[in-house]
This record gives C-alpha cells, structure tokens and sequence, in this order.
C-alpha cells in the first residue's frame, strides 16, 4: 500500500541532503514528471478518502474564490510565504471577502521530523479545531530552527516527543495537554491523516514546497512570491484597500 509514498520519499532523500531547504526549478520539474509518472504507475492504489476535506480552513467555506496552499512545516520558503500571504490578508481584510484559504500540509523527507509535527497538527486540528491548527502552525514555522535536523538529531525519538509535546502544551497555555499530545504520536489516525496530505499533495503533482493553486490552477512561480507581489496578483480580484487594523490575530485558543 505504501510502496509509492516509499519510493518516492527514498529519491528524495537521495537527491537532497538535509541542508537543502528548496528545490530548485530543475529538479522541480524533474519531480514534477517523477510524481506524474509514479502516479500513473500505482494508479490501482487509491487515496484513501478522509472523513472531512483535506486542510485547515479559514475565511468563508462557501466562497468561489478559494486559494490553496501546500507548506512544509520545517521548509524556510514555506515559512516566507505563509508569514506574507497571511500578512496581506490581515493587512487588507481579505476574510471579510469572497475568500477561502486552505492550507494542506507536504512533509518533505529530507526535514526529518516534518512528519512527526504534520500528525500532531491533524490530532490538534480533529480535535480543537481549524483556528487551533493555524495557531499551531505559525508556531512551529515561527520556531522550525528548533526542530531542524541538526538540532534534534543527537536526541533519541522519546526525547524528540517530550520536547515537542512541552513546547506546544506552553503554547497553547497548557490547554492541550501534554500527555495527549505524545499520545496522539502513537495514535494510527492521525499517521493516516498525515499520510493522507501527502498523497493528496503527490496526487495534485505538488513536487515542493511552498506550492499555491487559486480554484485548483497551480499560481506560477509563487514560491518566489514575496508580500508585494501577492498584494498585486490579489488586485485582479479583490478591491485592495489597507485596513490599519489587523484582523487575523493570535487569539486565545477556543475549545470546541
């Protein structure tokens, strides 16, 4: 069943040491065709189909103007783009518009706890919520030097989940607890879940990170894309006036 997802994570590996944090246009494109042709390959094996829509959600879910992107928590180009896109929809209120933003996640192999922190992203986003799973996510991009190879690869895994489980419980005030937060690491959902972006993410032929569709049509070129340039692309859609007022904030977290 997971020969596929093994394959490829193996060549990836293969092609990128770990200090390499993006992929450069070659090789994209050279992923890009591998992922097209391994799909074809194993096109007998399905992509199991989850319980809700893939991604966390925020803006209005029965917008027509939905926008897409795939990040990898420990990618540095997918913690630019997620502090400029997020930036532009606070900066001029995008939420209060015609706008949908899900955000799927891609672990990439060569960021080796990548995995580990996209499961324990689904257990806080089945349980607590999408405004939870955003918080947790401009959390871990914010820190993702403390979670980079180097520094966890002299620890053991049991010491990797404590520090982790510690970090995220103080983040959220202790509201989530840090014995349910190691536990969901052993828990097969979650595993699945993640397992699941990223077959989506192989599926759409997503072959890096940061990647973004607009209404399921790959944006060219937006890994480059800095704050600026987003506010120009939104300009062709949206009525870009800045609001002085941030309406996207880190707010406390709200069980369900």
């Amino acid at each position: 069943m997971f020969y596929f997802e093994f394959f490829v994570l193996r060549l990836y590996k293969k092609k990128h040491p770990p200090k390499i944090h993006k992929i450069n246009k070659k090789m994209g494109i050279f992923f890009l065709i591998l992922a097209v042709l391994v799909n074809n390959a194993f096109s007998s094996q399905e992509i199991p189909i989850p319980m809700r829509t893939d991604g966390v959600k925020i803006g209005r879910l029965n917008s027509t103007f939905i926008m897409e992107a795939h990040y990898d928590l420990l990618c540095p180009g997918s913690k630019e783009a997620f502090m400029n896109v997020m930036k532009v929809i606070e900066d001029y209120t995008l939420l209060e518009q015609n706008f949908l933003l899900t955000i799927h996640l891609f672990p990439l192999p060569y960021h080796t706890f990548s995995f580990k922190l996209t499961a324990i992203e689904k257990f806080i986003e089945d349980n607590y919520g999408d405004l939870a799973a955003l918080n947790y996510i401009r959390f871990i991009l914010e820190n993702q030097d403390s979670y980079s190879n180097s520094n966890l690869s002299n620890l053991t895994d049991h010491q990797i989940n404590d520090l982790v489980s510690d970090d995220i419980s103080a983040n959220f005030n202790g509201t989530i607890k840090k014995s349910d937060i190691l536990d969901s690491l052993h828990n097969g959902t979650y595993n699945e879940e993640a397992r699941i972006s990223w077959k989506l993410g192989c599926h759409k032929s997503v072959a890096g990170t940061p990647t973004h569709y607009i209404n399921g049509i790959r944006v060219n070129d937006s890994w480059e894309f800095e704050y600026e340039d987003w506010v120009n692309f939104f300009k062709d859609y949206f009525p870009m006036k800045r609001n002085v007022i941030i309406t996207l904030k880190k707010e406390p977290l709200q069980l369900k």
